[in-house]
C-alpha cells in the first residue's frame, strides 16, 4: 500500500497513514510500533523472494510455531529467544467494587523468554537513544 498523506496536517497522526499496525503510525519519517505478519511477508518479498512464496514461508513459520506450543512443546530460535507454554493455576480474587469472590479459571499461557544476547542489544539501542 503506497503512502498517501491526509491534508490535516495538525494531526500528527493521519488516519491515512495507518497501514494496520495497531495504530502506530507508519511512512518514512515515522517510528513503525508493531511489525505485522504482512511486513515481514513484504520484507521477504523486496529481498528478492517471490511474493506467493513469500506468503507460504511466513505462514508455514507461524504454524509450525503454533503447533509446536498446542502440542506443549518449546520453539527456541538461537539469538532472539524462546516461547513455551505455562500452565496458569485458577484462584480466587475479591471484587474491589462490590467486595465478592470472583472465580480466575486455570489456563494455559504462552511465555517468551528473550535470549540474552538479544536483551543486551535492546539494553544498548535503548541507552544510547
Amino acid at each position: 500500500m503506497p503512502f498517501t498523506v491526509n491534508p490535516c496536517e495538525n494531526n500528527p497522526f493521519p488516519s491515512d497513514n495507518f497501514a494496520g499496525h495497531g495504530g502506530a503510525p507508519s511512512g518514512p519519517d515515522k517510528k513503525q510500533m508493531t511489525h505485522t505478519k504482512s511486513d515481514s511477508i513484504e520484507s521477504l518479498s523486496k529481498n528478492g523472494i517471490n511474493r506467493i512464496r513469500s506468503v507460504e514461508l511466513v505462514n508455514s513459520l507461524f504454524e509450525i510455531i503454533k503447533k509446536t506450543l498446542e502440542e506443549g512443546g518449546e520453539v527456541g530460535i538461537r539469538g532472539f529467544g524462546k516461547f513455551r507454554v505455562c500452565n496458569k493455576t485458577g484462584f480466587t480474587s475479591k471484587s474491589l467494587k462490590n467486595s465478592s469472590f470472583v472465580p480466575a479459571d486455570a489456563k494455559r499461557v504462552v511465555i517468551f523468554r528473550c535470549s540474552p544476547a538479544f536483551e543486551d542489544k535492546i539494553n544498548k539501542t535503548d541507552r544510547d537513544s
